[in-house]
């Protein structure tokens, strides 16, 4: 099943079966699903304030528009806090006296092209302080993760040469034919959060545990964070039920185990159709298959797109394992609002290609500009600030420790900034034995 295993890497093997997920698509899919229950969704917001009663309830939230810079006043009788690893900076804003405390650990993942490693299984192995996988996905191998404590800014963790490195060390002590740095395509960087104790010490984070912790951080206000992204429901479902109470909790139980997604349901259906959409409009089997995984029973909605502009049915041509008609699908129903949350966040080619998705940049802007309403000098705006971001991904990567990637990665400034200083310049608090 790999042949690219090193012979006597290993004594003996497991196999297990798991499942992979595109995180972003999965983020956005389920906002949209919530907006179809009748949740009210805002992009590019942010609390700045929680309105209280003396020692007593809350009473609402105060949301700031980063695009207008109006705020909102939004009452409300309940607050859960899952803002991750900016918990403790969340529960400040309601003067909170309790609530969790959270580490933020720096995973580092490379991408690699599928055609380097052979194998028809993705790769799971322990190291000697941790653990290293090697997960397949249509065109790559992504392969993780580094486990260190973050100190530096929480808004921009980013990767550095010696994540890099290490991650390379590790996995070639399995592979027969080892990586370099010339394999990796790309490399990035995120933030776990972990729960500690009041008495934990943060300097080893693969020893904190990946359970997730809900607390009451005030009256009415209730934090949930840890965990991982596969427990998310279970997670959803235990915070929701805390703040209600359990006898409201047992009168009216969670229903998020028998709710499925957008485009779950009616996926096996439009799945056997699949040979019949790809001859409609000359796509291989591959191609049918990667949409139906991206949208499911939606799919239908993209090919309405199509038979009204036959453009749309192309590939993005610095990017062909994307179709011209998601860019507009990004536009038109899953809330884009600027360049960057198309080129990083729906069609992710910024984790994907080795120029971060500069090179597609002129296409998505001539799809996207007149969807979104934008002129010349909005468009011009745009390409700027994502070209300067791509070029202080790329710089940020060179370096070999967190302060100065951090320092390289924050010289592009983001497109609409977060307004609380907590958020741009805060760091974990030291903590001692």
């Amino acid at each position: 099943m790999s042949p690219d295993l090193r012979p006597g890497a290993f004594g003996t093997a497991v196999e297990f079966h798991d499942a992979r997920v595109d995180d972003a698509r999965l983020v956005i899919t389920l906002v949209r699903t919530a907006a179809g229950y009748g949740a009210c969704a805002l992009s590019r917001a942010e609390v700045v304030r929680m309105t209280r009663a003396e020692d007593g309830p809350v009473t609402g939230v105060v949301v700031r528009d980063l695009e207008s810079g109006n705020e909102l006043q939004v009452r409300t009788r309940g607050v859960i806090i899952a803002t991750g690893v900016w918990t403790e900076q969340t529960q400040a804003l309601a003067q909170a006296r309790s609530g969790l405390r959270v580490v933020a650990s720096k995973g580092t993942h490379l991408v690699v092209p599928k055609d380097r490693i052979e194998s028809q299984t993705g790769l799971f192995t322990r190291t000697r302080d941790s653990a290293v996988t090697v997960v397949p996905t249509p065109n790559h191998w992504v392969i993780g993760a580094t486990d260190t404590a973050w100190h530096e800014p929480l808004v921009h963790p980013v990767p550095t040469r010696a994540d890099v490195e290490r991650l390379l060390r590790d996995v070639n002590g399995i592979l027969a034919r080892p990586l370099g740095t010339r394999d990796v395509v790309t490399s990035y960087a995120g933030l776990r959060p972990l729960v500690r104790s009041r008495r934990g010490h943060e300097a080893g984070t693969t020893r904190i545990s990946r359970e997730y912790g809900i607390a009451q951080a005030a009256p009415g206000i209730v934090s949930v964070t840890g965990g991982k992204l596969t427990t998310y429901r279970l997670m959803a479902a235990d915070a929701v039920d805390f703040l209600i109470g359990r006898q409201h909790a047992a009168r009216r139980p969670s229903v998020t185990e028998s709710t499925p997604l957008l485009g779950a349901r009616g996926w096996a259906a439009m799945s056997n159709q699949a040979e019949r959409i790809g001859s409609t409009y000359g796509w291989t089997p591959a191609r049918v298959q990667q949409l139906l995984d991206r949208y499911g029973s939606e799919l239908p909605e993209l090919l309405e797109m199509i038979d009204e502009d036959l453009t749309l049915a192309a590939p993005v041509q610095a990017a062909p394992q994307y179709l011209r008609v998601e860019v507009a699908r990004a536009c038109l129903a899953e809330g884009a609002m600027h360049l960057e949350d198309i080129v990083a966040h729906r069609l992710r080619l910024s984790d994907e290609l080795a120029d971060r998705g500069a090179g597609a940049v002129d296409e998505v802007l001539a799809i996207a500009g007149p969807l979104l309403g934008w002129d010349a000098a909005r468009a011009a705006r745009e390409k700027q600030n994502y070209l300067a971001r791509a070029e202080a991904q790329a710089a940020s990567a060179q370096e070999r420790n967190d302060r100065d990637a951090v320092a390289r990665r924050l010289q592009a400034p983001d497109i609409v900034p977060s307004t609380l200083e907590s958020n741009r310049r805060s760091r974990p608090r030291q903590v001692t034995d």
